[in-house]
């Protein structure tokens, strides 16, 4: 996973599979698109008007919240 922003564009990409190719973009609303690859798995999210949705205090930090657990075998 990654996330990229482009500042000429003011566009945030996460990138949930970093090499599918997109097969299909659908727009959730204006200025935010889900791209899917040919099997109709979610690969990436891109926003645009970064600026605009978003303080810098909200992108000061990112926090993943137990996506260790995500894999972890059941006990």
């Amino acid at each position: 996973m990654k996330i990229e922003y482009d500042p000429r564009a003011d566009a945030l990409y996460i990138y949930l599979k970093e090499d599918a190719e997109v097969a299909e973009t659908h727009d959730l609303k204006p200025g935010i698109m889900v791209d899917y690859d040919r099997e109709g798995n979610l690969v990436g999210i891109e926003i645009l008007d970064v600026k605009k949705r978003f303080s810098k205090k909200d992108l000061a930090q990112v926090n993943l919240i137990n996506l260790s657990l995500l894999y972890e075998e059941a006990a």
